[in-house]
């Protein structure tokens, strides 16, 4: 099985909407799109982190699993 492994630092520039990693993101099939179980984790710290958690991109991380 092809995918895309979206690693910490892949994770953190989605959540901060940085680089192009979000416009990138939509034009690959999510089912294509995995993450470990640390990054899975770890979502909520970082989310909790975050400014502003709902515009922090961890929903569409998660919901790509």
């Amino acid at each position: 099985m092809k995918g895309f492994l979206l690693d910490t630092n892949i994770c953190i520039f989605a959540m901060r909407d940085k680089y192009g990693v979000n416009e990138r993101l939509e034009s690959i099939d999510p089912q294509q799109c995995f993450i470990t179980l640390f990054q899975l984790q770890s979502c909520g710290s970082w989310t909790s982190q975050a400014a502003k958690p709902s515009e922090a991109g961890a929903v569409m991380l998660v919901s790509m699993a």
